[in-house]
């Protein structure tokens, strides 16, 4: 019991003195973007993130689709093998 504790606490340690090395964030000037300062650029701006949201649902819904299709198919093969046994 107290080399399952002793371990756990070594455990511990060892990972807090990990993060403390590890800095938080890692912020470029990249990274933040201007603020839209019109309606105009407001409106463009939630308009290209409502189009990348599309996309990916899109996407989503294709992947699913191509995995119904996959499953159909083994069903049959499974009910041919059922059928030939």
């Amino acid at each position: 019991m107290g080399k399952i504790i002793m371990t756990a606490g070594l455990v511990l340690l060892s990972a807090g003195l990990y993060a403390q090395n590890e800095t938080d964030f890692d912020i470029t000037e990249e990274d933040i973007s201007p603020a839209p300062v019109t309606k105009l650029e407001k409106a463009e701006a939630e308009l290209a993130h409502m189009q990348e949201k599309v996309d990916f649902y899109k996407r989503v819904v294709r992947s699913v689709e191509r995995e119904e299709e996959e499953l159909k198919e083994l069903k049959k093969q499974r009910i041919r093998n059922i059928r030939k046994k």
